[in-house]
């Protein structure tokens, strides 16, 4: 939706950097990968994207990453749980990152485990593992959290869409979003839940490469230094629509109240505009030296001792 803004206020207000993000107490995070759904359904690179991603965490300032291959729902569910009571606190960045199967359901978003027997989304509640039981666990805990979940998964409603790498596959009746209405997020957590693809839709994986598309976009560029997380994401929905012929589009549903700069430093457009600001401080300089020789010549001509500039 869009909102009015005032041209009196903006023209009259001094443009500003955000006020600097609190420093976060912990960051933690889990990585769950999932290859193994037996014969067809079995997937490429999945278990390489919770791999690499767990790996991405601990280069850009996670203390505590913990990565599940091929693991059951109740194995998922356990880690969550075990992250929750023993690593999450009051002000932890947590990092919750899956790649796998995935599919909506009556406006739920489920993550596919190892083990489930078929894909029948009756039953989904049993078997697979509600975004809806993840996001009820993070916000069970602690108090000013920020949660960030990455899912790489499909979110397609039937089962002849819901297979990653299905090109050309459409859903019918998409979900219109990703959380449930009985999920609310406590006053103080923030939440960023990045999605790889538009509901109703599936994510594509990349059988030639080690990577699917959207965790390879994420490995590109969560390791930006000085970078928002706003943008950094701007940057991998790009580079996804770019490499799919704009066949798959990340979402993100965003409820951050603050700027998130997961490396701290300074950005390659920082970089860019401090080098520019330089040059232009330098040509200054310099044409302030060519008036004074300037000014120094005409005294010596004759010509006066002040400048008309």
């Amino acid at each position: 939706c869009c909102r009015s803004r005032s041209s009196s206020s903006c023209a009259s207000t001094a443009w500003r950097l955000p006020a600097p993000a609190p420093a976060r107490t912990s960051r933690v995070a889990l990585c769950i990968g999932i290859d193994d759904y037996g014969g067809r359904n079995s997937l490429p690179n999945c278990v390489n994207d919770a791999t690499d991603m767990g790996a991405c965490a601990q280069r850009i300032g996670f203390e505590y990453v913990q990565v599940l291959r091929d693991s059951t729902q109740k194995e998922i569910m356990r880690e969550i749980r075990r992250l929750r009571d023993e690593r999450i606190r009051p002000g932890s960045l947590v990092l919750l990152y899956f790649s796998g199967h995935g599919a909506e359901h009556e406006g739920v978003t489920y993550l596919l485990p190892r083990g489930m027997e078929s894909f029948d989304p009756d039953d989904y509640e049993n078997e697979a593992v509600s975004l809806n039981a993840v996001l009820k666990l993070l916000n069970s805990r602690a108090e000013g959290t920020l949660n960030l979940l990455f899912l790489d998964c499909c979110r397609a409603n039937e089962l002849d869409t819901t297979f990653k790498g299905t090109k050309g596959a459409a859903a019918a009746a998409p979900s219109k979003g990703a959380i449930g209405k009985d999920v609310r997020a406590k006053k103080d957590a923030q939440y960023l839940i990045g999605l790889a693809c538009d509901p109703g839709t599936v994510a594509l994986a990349d059988r030639g490469s080690r990577n699917s598309r959207y965790t390879a976009a994420l490995l590109r560029h969560l390791p930006a230094q000085g970078r928002p997380l706003e943008a950094t994401m701007r940057e991998v929905r790009a580079e996804v629509l770019a490499q799919t012929g704009q066949a798959q589009k990340p979402w993100e549903n965003s409820c951050l109240t603050e700027s998130v700069v997961l490396v701290p430093g300074q950005s390659a457009e920082q970089r860019a505009a401090q080098e520019e600001v330089q040059r232009l401080q330098r040509e200054v300089e310099e044409r302030d030296e060519q008036v004074r020789q300037l000014e120094a010549t005409l005294r010596r001509l004759g010509g006066g001792g002040g400048s008309s500039w």
